[in-house]
């Protein structure tokens, strides 16, 4: 309850202190938000690629392809 309200304080009140950024990172690490979301943004790459399937091969799809793939790269 305590961790809900602190969120609820520095973004829907946007009432930030100086140690506020400090405890976000503790939050975020305590429920392992970053790791998730990169398994999360993988499995949309994946899907996003797949979706692609239904087009003819061409160089605007490998263009596609290779967008996700890169954008999935940056995030590890």
């Amino acid at each position: 309850n305590a961790e809900k309200k602190f969120w609820n304080k520095v973004i829907s009140n946007n009432s930030q202190n100086k140690n506020d950024f400090k405890k976000a990172i503790e939050l975020l690490t305590k429920y392992n938000c970053i790791e998730d979301t990169l398994i999360r943004a993988n499995h949309f790459a994946d899907v996003a690629i797949d979706s692609l399937s239904v087009f003819k091969n061409n160089e605007y799809k490998k263009g596609l392809i290779t967008l996700i793939e890169t954008s999935i790269k940056r995030l590890h």
